[in-house]
């Protein structure tokens, strides 16, 4: 539902698409469903996506704290090594 990259205004495409796709969101489909049949309830959704959202800033960190490559490292397990 997003366009090619985070500032893609998304001109090539009908807004009213957009909004029709919305409503067939696999994953808000999928939570309502969740929630009207009684498995899951609204703040156990909202500890996992808080676990998730956890998650995913350790692994922006961790990959912001990595240092940058250097040109040498382009050419790193470019080929099989012949032994």
């Amino acid at each position: 539902m997003r366009g090619h990259f985070e500032g893609d205004q998304m001109k090539y495409r009908d807004a009213a698409v957009t909004e029709e796709w919305k409503k067939k969101d696999c994953i808000v489909r999928m939570e309502t469903l969740l929630r009207e049949q009684g498995v899951m309830t609204e703040e156990q959704m909202q500890a996992i996506r808080a676990e998730i959202s956890t998650k995913i800033d350790a692994a922006v960190a961790t990959a912001e704290a990595t240092p940058e490559p250097t040109p040498e490292d382009l050419y790193r397990n470019l080929y099989a090594e012949q032994r």
